[in-house]
């Protein structure tokens, strides 16, 4: 990894109960200067079907307040915002 870019792997699952096919970016919300970089192929999902897949997201370090952070993932499709996910953001003991 990139020297003082802390990263982890998420997994995540998509449930499509609409008549509509999705392509996904996931955006963070609360943390500036932070890159998201897909595991195989970007997020997508068909109508009337469920999909998986994983990524990992880097935070330079200096901008975690301690072991854990607090993160709100937002997933859109083009412009539009779908859904907002919650999740922790593991960094080093200090």
């Amino acid at each position: 990894m990139e020297p003082g870019v802390i990263s982890n792997l998420y997994n995540y699952q998509l449930v499509n109960k609409t008549d509509n096919a999705y392509n996904l970016t996931f955006y963070i919300e609360n943390i500036e200067g932070e890159s998201i970089q897909y595991v195989g192929k970007d997020p997508s999902v068909l109508e009337h079907t469920n999909a998986e897949g994983a990524l990992f997201i880097k935070i330079p370090e200096e901008l975690l307040k301690g072991r854990k952070t607090n993160i709100k993932l937002v997933a859109k499709h083009n412009d539009e915002v779908l859904d907002y996910f919650k999740t922790t953001f593991l960094g080093p003991i200090k």
